[in-house]
C-alpha cells in the first residue's frame, strides 16, 4: 500500500516511509536489483523526497495552469516525485497518464492526487533509468567531493547494468556508500555543491534502509523466475 501527502517528507521512522520503501523494494527486486543497489536508491530517494511520491521541490504545489505555463527555465526549478524528476514534465505528461492509469494522479492544487502515483513513478523509473544514466561531469563533481575527502574516481563511471548488480565495471563489489554515490551522480545529478554536501546523509539513509528492507527471495532451483505480486529524473542538466 502506498502513502502520500501534499507537502513534506516522511521520516525514516514513519510507518508510511517504511510502507513506501517496501513497495519500492518489491518492484526493484522483481527487476533484478541486488539489495545494496536497492538501499542506495532508497537512501537517495529519502533525501530527495522523503519517500513521499507527491512531493514537489520546495513544497510548492502548483495549479494545473501554473504547471502548464512554466517556461523551460521555470520548469527546471520544480522537481516532482520520489526521485524529484526535473523538469517534472518528464514524468507528468499525457503519455504517462495513459500508460500508468489508474495509478497516475499528480499532486496539483486543483486535481486530486492518488497515493498509488508512487507505483506509477516506479513503473516509469524501470523504463526510464537505463536511458538517463549519464556520465561526463567527472571534473565538475570531483572538485566538490574532494573537499569533503571523498574520491569519486573508483566508482564514478560505473555503468547502469553494473550498478544494478552492485559491482563496478570490472565486476568488483562496490560498497553501499559507493553505490549511493554512483546513483546520486549518474542518475540524480544534483548541483555539485549540493551533491557533495548531502552525500554522507544519503549514505546514512542508505545504511538505514539496508537494515530495514528484507533480503530478496531466492530463485527456485528450477531456474524459473519467482512469481511476483508486482511487476511491475533527470536532473538538472
Amino acid at each position: 500500500m502506498w502513502y502520500a501527502k501534499q507537502t513534506g517528507a516522511y521520516l525514516t521512522t514513519d510507518s508510511e516511509a517504511r510502507a513506501n520503501a517496501l513497495e519500492m523494494t518489491t518492484i526493484l527486486y522483481a527487476d533484478g536489483f541486488v539489495k545494496t543497489a536497492v538501499a542506495a536508491i532508497l537512501g537517495n530517494s529519502q533525501w530527495e523526497s522523503g519517500l513521499n511520491p507527491w512531493r514537489w521541490q520546495g513544497d510548492f504545489v502548483p495549479t494545473v495552469n501554473t504547471f502548464n505555463g512554466w517556461s523551460e527555465q521555470q520548469a527546471n526549478e520544480h522537481g516532482y516525485g520520489l526521485f524529484q524528476y526535473t523538469p517534472a514534465k518528464k514524468y507528468l505528461n499525457q503519455q504517462s497518464s495513459q500508460d500508468y492509469s489508474p495509478y497516475y494522479a499528480p499532486n496539483l492544487y486543483d486535481l486530486p492526487g492518488n497515493p498509488s502515483d508512487g507505483q506509477a513513478q516506479m513503473m516509469f523509473f524501470r523504463t526510464y533509468i537505463p536511458t538517463d544514466w549519464l556520465h561526463g561531469l567527472y571534473t565538475y563533481y570531483y572538485n566538490a567531493f574532494i573537499q569533503y575527502g571523498v574520491d569519486i574516481s573508483p566508482w564514478y563511471y560505473t555503468q547502469f547494468n553494473k550498478f544494478k548488480y552492485g559491482v563496478d565495471n570490472n565486476d568488483n563489489p562496490l560498497t553501499l556508500a559507493e553505490l549511493t554515490g554512483v546513483f546520486e551522480l549518474s542518475y540524480e545529478r544534483p548541483r555539485d555543491t549540493d551533491a557533495a554536501s548531502s552525500y554522507q546523509t544519503r549514505v546514512n539513509y542508505a545504511n538505514y534502509w539496508y537494515n530495514i528492507i528484507p533480503d530478496p527471495s531466492p530463485t527456485p532451483s528450477t531456474g524459473r523466475k519467482m512469481p511476483w505480486i508486482y511487476y511491475l529524473k533527470r536532473r538538472r542538466f
